[in-house]
């Protein structure tokens, strides 16, 4: 895919006792890159995949726009949840 990416979220720790490094938090956010026109002319817009699944989608989002975002949504989540069982899903909102 051109159109699926991913956010990764993590947080490093260190033990100043042994300068061990650790990775103690992560979360991922699926993204969908909208490659279209808007009242900008013609654009390339990265978006939360998550929001096929919602009403908060932009104007310039169509219907055939939202299928490839929830599948790129779906198979993102498959391909990080069968890499590992600890990544958390992370849930945006955009204002």
């Amino acid at each position: 895919y051109s159109d699926a990416g991913v956010i990764l979220n993590f947080s490093i720790t260190k033990n100043l006792k042994n300068n061990k490094l650790r990775i103690t938090e992560f979360s991922f956010i699926p993204t969908w890159v909208f490659k279209g026109t808007t009242e900008n002319g013609k654009e390339f817009i990265i978006l939360p995949a998550e929001y096929s699944e919602t009403n908060q989608l932009p104007k310039y989002v169509n219907n055939k726009d939202k299928e490839l975002m929830k599948q790129s949504f779906e198979d993102t989540n498959r391909i990080i949840r069968k890499n590992t069982t600890r990544l958390k899903l992370k849930s945006i909102r955009i204002e």
